[in-house]
């Protein structure tokens, strides 16, 4: 253990966030996405340890089959610290307000799962055309409106589980996520995953004989998929360009599955170490904080709220209302400015982000890096229990799947404030609307019809040997 310090406080770290989490479904979502952001800042020490490298002293170290750089960046031990403190205080004030899951048990017993899939094809479609058809002040909401279509796939999920029907097609659905989520510029096969591990550990309390292998399935896919994905997405990512500079897809998508294809053939032994060691270096998000503390306040002095001032105007001028407002520049600029390094920006297409902690240090020093993330630790807690409120005790599994949904950006921990409260306060405003006005409305048609709907259903499925 060449850290140790530093690999004793990741520990306590992932206790403190999963500490009494299975008391409550609430906590296991928010212990699940806050162990995401815990990888992003641990995997650097763990490592650094496998290496032997101490992280208190700059350096680079090579590993994997082709000698891929590990990078060792000033203060990068205090960003590590800082950012495992951060992660512990917003696991702490997401309990403070948390919504109230008393006597509560998983129920998609009258929900037909054929009706839930319709439902997920259609808001399938809907976050397909949301994207690259609708721009201006509706582009925000119609994108979270897309982004519920995960709902549909939690509720197939606990149906399969606990009713042991429409197994297949949850599994449709799973797959169709990936398979067009792998022919993108960026990995949006990985939301779906995401998705499902948060929903399993959802059903861990009570069921867990029946998915601790799925679980691990899903565990084992998730990094093999994620390894193979980073080992070809350079020379997928040219083909996509097509030439260009920008990230744009140029080509079609039989050509897309062709190219893909093709390049996943090639991931090799070699390859897939290679793949191993730079998915390592990506998930990995404290060189930039680590930067930026080095930077700041010796070049550049604290901000004193400039940039947590900036997500306030962007929501206090919702392009719903202000069609005229500027689209939102990159962040690489900002990271530039706070870093003194140099990332691809605009002109590249490209969006390099200092990270919420680091634009939270860059305003209040440590101070900020430590209290900002406990408040929004405190918001996510209240805006969760608002919808569950909402939703009322008759509902409380389907208010359960929209808040997976609803707090789906707080498991990245290199996302800039400029899109995390914004982006967090249009997803609850979707998710009390749905809630309170059409999912009531909604529900009536997505019940099993009749007794024996379940024998009709071309998704009824036996669940093999649950228990």
């Amino acid at each position: 253990m060449t850290n140790p310090i530093l690999t004793v406080m990741c520990f306590i770290a992932f206790v403190a966030i999963w500490i009494q989490a299975f008391n409550s479904p609430f906590r296991i979502v928010i212990a699940t996405y806050l162990s995401i952001q815990w990888l992003q800042v641990a995997t650097k020490v763990l490592v650094a340890d496998f290496l032997g490298v101490d992280l208190g002293m700059e350096q680079i170290q090579n590993y994997g089959a082709s000698n891929i750089a590990f990078v060792v960046r000033p203060m990068t031990s205090e960003a590590v610290a800082l950012g495992l403190f951060a992660l512990a205080l917003m696991s702490l004030g997401t309990r403070i307000f948390e919504p109230k899951f008393e006597a509560f048990r998983l129920d998609a017993s009258n929900l037909a799962p054929l009706r839930l899939f319709v439902g997920y094809v259609l808001l399938l479609i809907v976050s397909g055309f949301a994207g690259p058809f609708v721009g201006g002040g509706l582009a925000q909401p119609l994108m979270v409106l897309g982004t519920l279509r995960f709902v549909f796939v939690l509720l197939l999920l606990f149906s399969a589980v606990t009713e042991r029907w429409g197994f297949w097609l949850l599994a449709i659905a799973i797959a169709t996520e990936i398979v067009f989520g792998m022919t993108g510029y960026f990995a949006g096969f990985r939301d779906v995953i995401i998705v499902v591990l948060a929903g399993l550990a959802i059903l861990v309390p009570k069921h867990w004989y029946r998915i601790k292998v799925p679980i691990a399935f899903m565990a084992v896919f998730a990094l093999v998929i994620a390894t193979v994905w980073t080992a070809v997405k350079m020379d997928f990512r040219q083909a996509l360009r097509g030439g260009r500079s920008q990230q744009a897809v140029t080509i079609d998508l039989a050509q897309r599955f062709d190219k893909l294809g093709g390049l996943i053939q090639t991931v090799g032994p070699k390859k897939f170490i290679d793949g191993t060691a730079m998915l390592a270096n990506r998930v990995a998000y404290v060189d930039i904080f680590a930067d930026a503390i080095g930077w700041v306040p010796g070049k550049q002095p604290f901000q004193g709220g400039a940039l947590w001032s900036e997500a306030f105007q962007v929501i206090l001028m919702p392009r719903l209302i202000f069609t005229d407002k500027a689209p939102l520049p990159s962040d690489s600029a900002r990271t530039m400015k706070f870093t003194g390094r140099v990332y691809a920006s605009e002109k590249q297409g490209t969006s390099v982000s200092l990270g919420y902690v680091a634009d939270s240090y860059v305003d209040f020093g440590i101070p900020g890096a430590l209290l900002i993330p406990l408040a929004l630790g405190i918001l996510y807690g209240w805006l969760s229990r608002i919808v569950v409120e909402l939703g009322g005790s008759r509902d409380l599994t389907f208010s359960l799947s929209l808040l997976v949904v609803m707090l789906f950006p707080i498991q990245e921990f290199e996302i800039s404030n400029v899109k995390l409260l914004p982006g967090l306060l249009w997803a609850w405003l979707v998710a009390c609307a749905v809630s309170r006005l059409i999912w009531p409305a909604l529900r009536p048609y997505l019940q099993v019809g009749s007794s024996n709907t379940r024998a009709m259903s071309p998704s009824v499925i036996s669940v093999a040997n649950a228990d």
